[in-house]
């Protein structure tokens, strides 16, 4: 996949217009180079000002034709205070996170994956700091497509260098910067490359991101406008009656939950992809809820003919429920389920 990420990046390298980037250090430890780069990379930070934001973003199929348009949009005022809107031809929510909770009007399910993977890149892009520490880091220059990075691998779990529960992860930065270029997951997550990188209140931002999965763009993302949100209306991050308080709920790693599993369904291998000697692993966000049941799925990867069946063996599958100092909660995770012939 290296080469096809650096084939896209090599499309779009120079800063645009809102403000040149400065240089910063560049740290040759990978735990010091993420250190870093969570500094000067995202919009979530207790020196930002309240921003506005705007986004449009495209899903495309196999042969690259677009599927779905949809807009995004984010007014922060701190970590405790933001309001996101997202709308595409079937999907349409507002949510609100105040000191009382997270607040959601329209659809309650969680954003579909691929746009919150997009918000994520926006706004937090790294890992914290604490989770950073306990992995094992190397650092690997990378040159090819014409564009330079450096690339911070995580290479298993301290003390005993045990394999990542989520399958993978790394980072390239520009090769003289901490500007993050590209970031990487296993489970069928894929990459997102930067682009059209520019400064905002000090933050290195992309106006331009692909999400690249199995060497296939799935979506496109645009940063239409980012600007400082002056005057801060209060009246504006009051969610109405109608808004919906969203239940507590965490993220888990792909192997967490497979640890809780207690039944899963061998899935029905479709005749038609027997047929056709297709096989491969079908990726599966899901929300598994205080009952163990699995309440939401959403693919995000795998062959089209074997979607249906994964999703048809997920669906029934029990897990003892997460528990949180001693309570059950609701927890989002990526399930994988294997065909193979």
């Amino acid at each position: 996949m290296r080469w096809l990420v650096c084939g896209l990046l090599a499309v779009c390298t120079s800063p645009a217009t809102w403000g040149q980037a400065a240089d910063a250090a560049m740290p040759s430890d990978p735990v010091e180079l993420l250190t870093a780069a969570a500094k000067v990379n995202g919009l979530f930070g207790a020196e930002m000002k309240p921003w506005h934001l705007k986004a449009t973003l495209e899903s495309l199929d196999e042969s690259g034709k677009v599927t779905q348009t949809g807009t995004f949009e984010e007014w922060w005022v701190s970590d405790k205070e933001w309001k996101q809107s997202y709308r595409d031809s079937g999907f349409l929510q507002t949510s609100w996170h105040t000191e009382k909770g997270t607040f959601r009007d329209g659809a309650q399910e969680p954003l579909p994956v691929m746009a919150s993977r997009i918000v994520q890149e926006i706004n937090l892009p790294f890992l914290g700091k604490e989770a950073v520490t306990q992995m094992n880091w190397i650092a690997e220059p990378n040159d090819s497509g014409g564009s330079k990075l450096l690339c911070v691998i995580g290479k298993g779990i301290k003390p005993n260098n045990a394999p990542l529960p989520f399958g993978g992860l790394s980072y390239c930065f520009d090769a003289t910067r901490p500007l993050l270029r590209i970031s990487a997951r296993g489970s069928g997550m894929g990459s997102v490359l930067h682009n059209s990188i520019v400064q905002f209140q000090g933050q290195y931002v992309a106006r331009d991101m692909q999400v690249v999965v199995d060497k296939k763009v799935t979506l496109r993302a645009h940063v239409d406008s980012i600007e400082e949100l002056s005057p801060v209306v209060d009246a504006d991050f009051v969610p109405p009656e109608s808004a919906e308080l969203v239940a507590k709920r965490i993220s888990i790693s792909a192997g967490i939950a497979q640890g809780n599993l207690l039944k899963q369904p061998r899935p029905i291998y479709p005749e038609i992809a027997k047929l056709q000697h297709i096989q491969g692993v079908v990726v599966i966000e899901g929300v598994i809820g205080r009952d163990g049941r699995v309440h939401s799925t959403r693919v995000i990867s795998g062959p089209d003919e074997l979607r249906q069946a994964a999703l048809d063996a997920v669906k029934d599958a029990e897990y003892r429920p997460y528990r949180l100092n001693g309570q059950p909660v609701e927890v989002m995770t990526t399930i994988n389920i294997v065909f193979r012939l």
